[in-house]
């Protein structure tokens, strides 16, 4: 009986891990939003604050808190990609935590934090949304935007 309460603990803490997945994939299913970027000139290993707005296009709010199931944030972030080998030079960019819920049907301007790559080059800087510790808004839903960027 000890062998099978533990086997059945197990299974338990399993499809509770597979339920919170789902949970947290389920915020960006049906998330439409957009993204607007300000001229920035970016300089080679540098960080920078950059002013962008989030627009929630969907039926649902973006929260800027932890989600209380699962313990997700969203942030925003961006991936570094070469654009003459088409490698990606930083995928894991800084987190910049939203200042507010986003509601349905509105926006937000945020100071997103932004660190360049080390060595100059033509890139392309793709802006996201992460759902920290789970998944990325462009594996669901497609990248919010991008720039050409010469360092």
């Amino acid at each position: 009986p000890k062998v099978l309460d533990k086997t059945l603990g197990r299974l338990h803490s399993i499809n509770t891990m597979i339920d919170k997945s789902r949970a947290t994939v389920d915020i960006f299913n049906n998330l439409n939003a957009g993204f607007f970027v300000s001229d920035y000139f970016f300089q080679v290993e540098n960080d920078a604050i950059v002013t962008v707005t989030l627009i929630n296009l969907s039926e649902k709010s973006l929260p800027c808190l932890p989600n209380i199931e699962t313990g997700c944030q969203i942030f925003l972030s961006y991936h570094w990609k070469s654009n003459t080998d088409d490698s990606c030079s930083m995928w894991d960019g800084v987190r910049t935590e939203l200042p507010c819920d986003i509601k349905a049907h509105s926006a937000s301007v945020i100071d997103m934090k932004i660190t360049s790559p080390k060595k100059s080059g033509s890139y392309t800087l793709q802006f996201d949304m992460v759902l920290e510790g789970s998944i990325w808004y462009s594996h669901v839903n497609g990248l919010l935007a991008t720039k050409l960027v010469n360092l």
